[in-house]
């Protein structure tokens, strides 16, 4: 933590190894100018998400040569609103259904638990050794 502004590591790098064979990297950085941003890199293309902007790259790179990022329009949205309307409608009993439930906030949860102790203990942490807390 170099930073000190929060407890928490000013980086973080995860791989994760998916049942199916997938593996995803996680990687986050709290230490750099205000940016909000996220990749997803795939065999078949890449999307970036940068300030609300949203862009496609599909398709398998040429002679060393990537295929053009497309942007994709996004609405405009207040995604804080989203939230606290969603909530009140919980509290009012008005709604059943939430964009994250209970169930994928524990998954969520158990993950970020599992890096914790991955990092701990420098070693890998299968999901089902924290079956026991979830």
């Amino acid at each position: 933590n170099v930073s000190g502004r929060t407890e928490a590591p000013d980086s973080n790098a995860v791989l994760l190894h998916f049942k199916n064979g997938v593996c995803a990297f996680l990687e986050s950085n709290y230490s750099t100018v205000s940016e909000d941003i996220l990749n997803i890199y795939g065999t078949e293309g890449a999307i970036y998400i940068n300030k609300g902007r949203l862009s496609l790259r599909s398709g398998r790179d040429k002679k060393r040569r990537p295929c053009p990022a497309r942007a994709i329009e996004l609405e405009p949205t207040d995604s804080l609103k989203e939230e606290i309307d969603e909530f009140f409608d919980a509290v009012a009993d008005r709604r059943v259904s939430f964009e994250t439930g209970v169930e994928e906030a524990i998954n969520a949860l158990a993950v970020i638990e599992a890096c914790y102790r991955s990092s701990l203990e420098r070693s890998s942490v299968e999901m089902k050794m924290l079956e026991k807390y979830f």
